[in-house]
């Protein structure tokens, strides 16, 4: 079915326009609540299974708990979920810190619960799924005060009297890495195992919101580090049986709730032994959720550029290695598979890295989050939008993350595809039971119009988000197949 852009501007269902004192929308439009998530299949899936559910989002740092010398978290609010609505997010990677959570032994700050509660409450009012990140960088804020560290509260911080001297390119300390090793060794600290004060923490928040199917689950620990313990031994005797004693403790709290499993930073690397990871095998509602950073902190794995350039090489097998390798894992594991973080400083460089990153998340048909929607430039830059929300001038990665895509489909997807090129989009699904699938479209990829054309008949729902600077106009294509069919839904320029 083929119809004009004008046309479809006919049809439109709902449109809302909404304008505040200085021009910004805060509306949502017509947003539909979250409903609870499960895995079927190696997919993140909805409704029994009947819904494939492709999570695209954002990380938001609005509660992590920073050293006041390096201040960078940016506050959140109603107006920011609206915003990423119209940019095609409907999920938020939300980390919070065990500091704040667990501010000394056996006790649990039913503020920071709350404070927790109020932002998840308004991405859920806004139709978006929250994933709640247990978050940590070096340990804790205690151990490196003027960087970006955070995590665990300082009760929980062993004093071994070790060097605070910056190591290993000056990203940690051997009191840091003596309190990971400490950590993973499960010792006691002020009559407790360390293991089960986290769990502590961990249990609280998955009861707090046992019965809010906006929070999918939760991702269990931010980039655990090894600290001293060698690498061949680390994956296999430390964190597995780690993220196992969370799982049990998560599952006693809210059965339904995901459990979000990260590798350390070798993993990242995309280097995981994907048949370690096995012993998590047949564990229910489990997510592989590895952070892809190739060619920011880390070399190219297809070749070596020259001194003095960056570390990526331009080309997107330099980057595909990982997924590969993510995908080997979550399979090892019988896992859904979703990109927890990625993320580069602005640049012309850095578009085309995210843009390879996005064909790379298309082609293996899962979800992500970008790192992260707002920061203050004075850290590291790397946000989304600017402070104000306004889409920012020196590098394309709004209008790139805002790439059509699929926000869920009633049965099996198969291809998903957008070629900037000639700013085609192809959409295939197999209906594996009669209903509707969605799929979000952007004035900002097509500016002048779009056609669409599909193989089951569809409708659009229109809505529109101002702020300074533009103009935002986005739809939902919904498309009403009945079961056994096979669709395809293609999208280009009018």
């Amino acid at each position: 079915m083929k119809v004009s852009h004008r046309l479809l501007l006919a049809w439109t269902l709902v449109l809302v326009v909404a304008s505040a004192g200085g021009g910004r929308a805060a509306a949502v439009a017509a947003a539909q609540a979250p409903f609870p998530l499960t895995v079927t299949g190696g997919q993140i899936t909805g409704q029994g299974g009947a819904r494939t559910v492709l999570l695209r989002g954002v990380n938001v740092n609005a509660l992590v708990d920073y050293p006041t010398r390096h201040q960078e978290a940016v506050p959140v609010g109603a107006e920011d979920f609206a915003e990423m609505r119209a940019l095609g997010f409907d999920f938020v990677r939300l980390p919070v810190s065990l500091s704040l959570l667990l501010p000394s032994p056996h006790t649990v700050s039913a503020a920071y619960l709350e404070r927790i509660g109020q932002v998840v409450d308004e991405a859920a009012h806004a139709g978006m799924w929250v994933l709640i990140d247990l978050h940590q960088d070096r340990y804790s804020k205690v151990l490196d005060p003027t960087h970006e560290a955070d995590g665990f509260p300082a009760w929980m911080v062993p004093d071994f009297g070790l060097s605070e001297k910056p190591i290993l390119f000056g990203k940690t300390t051997l009191a840091i890495q003596a309190a990971f090793t400490a950590f993973w060794f499960n010792l006691t600290i002020h009559g407790e195992h360390m293991w089960s004060a986290y769990a502590q923490g961990l249990s609280a928040l998955a009861r707090h919101f046992a019965h809010q199917p906006a929070v999918v689950g939760y991702d269990l620990m931010n980039e655990p580090n090894p600290g001293f313990i060698p690498e061949s031994d680390f994956l296999a005797h430390h964190l597995l049986p780690f993220y196992q004693a969370m799982i049990r403790a998560l599952r006693k709290a809210d059965p339904r709730a995901l459990a979000f499993v990260e590798p350390d930073v070798i993993g990242d690397l995309g280097l995981s032994h994907p048949a370690v990871w096995s012993q998590l095998h047949g564990t229910k509602g489990l997510v592989y959720a590895p952070h892809m950073y190739q060619g920011v902190f880390t070399p190219a794995f297809t070749s070596t550029p020259p001194r003095g350039q960056a570390l990526w090489d331009g080309k997107i097998a330099s980057l595909a290695g990982a997924y590969r390798n993510a995908s080997l894992v979550a399979r090892e594991m019988g896992a859904a598979l979703l990109v927890g973080e990625f993320g580069i400083r602005p640049s012309p460089v850095g578009d085309r890295w995210i843009e390879d990153q996005v064909r790379l998340q298309n082609r293996y048909r899962i979800g992500s989050a970008f790192w992260v929607w707002k920061i203050s430039p004075s850290f590291y830059d790397w946000g989304v939008v600017d402070l104000s929300g306004k889409l920012r001038a020196h590098t394309r990665r709004a209008q790139i993350l805002a790439w059509p895509h699929p926000l869920w489909v009633r049965g099996r997807l198969t291809q998903v595809h957008f070629d900037p090129a000639t700013a085609t989009a192809r959409f295939a699904y197999e209906a594996t039971s009669g209903g509707t699938s969605r799929f979000y479209l952007s004035s900002l990829t097509w500016p002048s119009g779009f056609t669409v054309s599909t193989s089951a008949p569809h409708t659009l729902s229109w809505h529109r988000f101002v702020l300074p600077g533009a103009d935002l106009r986005w739809a939902v294509l919904t498309v009403e197949a009945p079961a056994g069919a096979t669709v395809q839904v293609t999208v280009r320029p009018r």
